[in-house]
């Protein structure tokens, strides 16, 4: 048993009469002196880069209405417009705080020359309103993973097949009130801050101050119910905490020999900045402080499902709903995913769309070789859907294509598979290859499928096609590459030492793309 620093008192980090009890309530081990004899320049000191002060309060919200205090003056869609509003002023003020400090980086990218934007809704500044038309499960009901399809109006959108749509995850209102609470008495949702991002340097000017509603500052650029923070965050506790037991704690996570337990308490636990505050609560930094050390909120992207062509004004996406299990037995949810399921027909969002890794080549003769195991064959469905359509449109010459799709369990998590037997019969896919890697003795994936389905591979090679791999960034990606390597010696006769060259240059020009996500 490794040594941590730590002897939890009785019942802490566990499960306790259905309670968790964390386990900030803790003594060292070590002899209180053994931290308190450290020397101070042993810690480093974080460098406030905000000032957010207080313009005019609002009415604290009702007591135990947590929920409608955060949303009060709008529907959901436009408070979750307001955070995102609030999204872009941060980041744009520490874009321009970056340009400012580098000498003529300004011209060299363009900024303040008007430039206009290759669509009309290609980023968080510009967003267009998405409305769900339809969502359904995919997955049988007793399978471990939810794997949801959703469909959107997007009307405005201009995407290509392969792109993708990008959103802010909406927080839970409650834990955004929670947040604002714990900032300081007085403050509520409504109250009016004004946000200034400090100069860098004496010789450089600060970004003009934004005049924010707090409860959209919080909502829009700090997640703070989702993400853990990093070690500055705990160096800024450390700074403010009044408890001279909790300052040393605090001390020892942000020191070198501290650093083990800080990953097995923060990261390994997913412990969120909400929870750390509520487990130091004499630390109390200001909101400067807070906009300095807290995770900024990141935009979710999603591959379209969908072709503009097939559905124009739509937008469809698969999404596998995120959770697991912490080392302390917590369950856990992915914040966006499960926002995105819990959405029903009729609710609307604000969303952009941005052009994604893969693309489809010009020419509709060109075969496809597409692997998509998982959600990744979202993409796959996009290209296929675009190619029907054009068929359907009298494209003369639309090349059939091959679909190599992964999934664990035949009646359990084969995604669409109505839609691959009807392509298959109208001959938009020559070839359908399912790998379902739990449904024998030995498991099957989509780089074993490659590899039985050699000959069709090479065929459709040797004919010019591209490749197209999609799906996570574990293993998948160079086994399906492997795969492809030896189609290339087996088949085509290339000794391995060029298979491999020839791949690469594949992927220099574009013929072989991968999209992979962790």
């Amino acid at each position: 048993m490794r040594s941590s620093g730590f002897a939890p008192a009785a019942g802490a980090g566990r499960w306790r009469q259905g309670r968790f009890i964390p386990p900030t309530i803790i003594t060292p081990t070590r002899p209180p002196h053994a931290v308190q004899a450290a020397p101070e320049d042993r810690y480093t000191r974080p460098t406030c880069k905000w000032a957010v002060e207080v313009c005019a309060a609002s009415p604290s919200p009702p007591e135990g209405a947590p929920a409608q205090a955060a949303e009060a003056g709008g529907c959901r869609a436009a408070v979750q417009s307001a955070a995102l509003a609030a999204h872009v002023a941060i980041a744009e003020m520490e874009d321009e705080a970056a340009l400012a400090s580098v000498p003529g980086a300004g011209e060299m990218w363009g900024v303040g020359q008007g430039a206009p934007p290759p669509h009309a809704h290609d980023s968080p500044a510009r967003p267009l309103t998405a409305r769900v038309a339809a969502t359904r499960r995919m997955t049988a009901p007793d399978h471990w993973q939810d794997v949801r399809h959703l469909e959107l109006e997007v009307p405005g959108a201009e995407y290509e097949p392969g792109d993708v749509l990008s959103v802010l995850p909406r927080q839970d209102p409650a834990a955004v009130v929670a947040f604002i609470e714990r900032c300081g008495a007085g403050l509520a949702p409504g109250t009016t801050v004004e946000v200034r991002r400090l100069a860098p340097g004496p010789e450089t000017a600060g970004p003009a101050p934004r005049h924010l509603r707090l409860g959209d500052l919080v909502a829009g650029a700090l997640d703070v119910a989702a993400a853990s923070p990093r070690r500055t965050f705990f160096e800024v506790l450390r700074d403010t905490a009044r408890s001279g037991l909790e300052r040393e704690r605090l001390e020892y996570l942000c020191s070198a020999e501290g650093l083990e337990d800080l990953a097995t308490y923060n990261q390994l636990e997913g412990r969120t900045v909400l929870e750390v505050l509520q487990d130091f609560p004499s630390a109390r930094p200001d909101l400067g402080w807070l906009l300095t050390a807290v995770p900024r909120l990141a935009p979710r992207a999603f591959s379209i499902a969908s072709s503009p062509l097939a559905h124009p004004g739509a937008a469809h996406l698969t999404l596998a709903v995120v959770g697991w299990v912490t080392p302390f037995k917590r369950r856990r949810r992915g914040l966006c995913s499960a926002w995105l399921a819990g959405l029903r027909p009729g609710d609307e969002l604000p969303a952009w769309t941005q052009r994604g890794a893969l693309r489809l080549p010009p020419d509709p003769a060109t075969p496809l070789v597409l692997v998509g195991p998982g959600t990744g064959v979202a993409p796959m469905r996009a290209f296929l859907q675009h190619r029907e359509a054009q068929r359907r449109h009298g494209v003369p010459g639309v090349a059939p294509s091959l679909l190599f799709f992964g999934c664990r369990n035949v009646d359990k998590d084969c995604l669409y598979a109505e839609e691959w037997g009807r392509l298959r019969a109208g001959n938009i896919l020559s070839l359908y290859s399912l790998a379902a890697s739990r449904d024998q003795d030995h498991k099957i994936y989509v780089q074993d499928r490659i590899r039985e389905a050699a000959a069709a591979v090479w065929e459709a090679l040797d004919r010019g096609a591209s490749v197209h791999v999609a799906g996570s960034a574990d293993k998948m990606p160079a086994d399906v590459a492997s795969a492809l390597a030896d189609v290339l010696v087996e088949r085509g006769g290339l000794p391995p030492e060029e298979a491999s060259r020839v791949l690469q240059r594949w992927q220099a020009t574009g013929r072989y793309q991968v999209e992979a996500w962790s």
